[in-house]
């Protein structure tokens, strides 16, 4: 930001980019207007109850995890739909390979994050977005932001699962 002449900017972080986005708003919170934070929680992947084995094979089949979470939103409306069809396309074509070695980082980094207990230092406005059948982050978990960040706004998409940008873009 500094580098581009920004002193404050509205942040949106998804997934592990809403870790990201927490420990911003911790550490820089004057630097933001405002904070979104999407399908992603305060604590470790522990508390959903995966396992460091659970990471590694997603890691192997991420599009795997997709393919579960579009069979729950659409259910009997799921085989040989075209909407789910284009989902999965736009997922693979922005998937990109990585590194073995990063991916092991980011697996042991998901075990050791944990925002729960400084959450209420977050004195900016900040809306929590959460897919109802975000099998990922599932909304209870997602739900904890809201509880530790007093004043915050919490939606839920009725629709929509991990990326309810996709799945229930209207």
């Amino acid at each position: 930001m500094d580098h581009l002449g920004i002193t404050t900017a509205n942040v949106v972080g998804w997934c592990l980019a809403g870790n990201i986005a927490q420990l911003v708003a911790l550490r820089h919170q004057s630097r933001l207007k405002t904070l979104t934070l999407l399908c992603t929680t305060p604590a470790d992947a522990r508390i959903r109850g995966i396992s460091n084995e659970d990471l590694i094979l997603y890691s192997k089949d991420p599009l795997g995890t997709y393919v579960l979470e579009f069979q729950n939103i659409f259910k009997n409306r799921f085989t040989d739909n075209p909407m789910v069809n284009q989902f999965l396309q736009t997922i693979q074509q922005s998937h990109c390979n990585v590194d073995s070695e990063a991916v092991m980082y980011h697996i042991h980094n998901l075990f050791r994050f944990d925002t729960s207990q400084t959450l209420e230092q977050v004195k900016i406005p900040t809306l929590i977005i959460s897919g109802k059948y975000d099998i990922t982050y599932p909304p209870e978990q997602v739900e904890l932001l809201h509880k530790g960040i007093e004043g915050s706004s919490y939606f839920e998409f009725e629709e929509a699962g991990h990326m309810p940008f996709l799945s229930d873009y209207e």
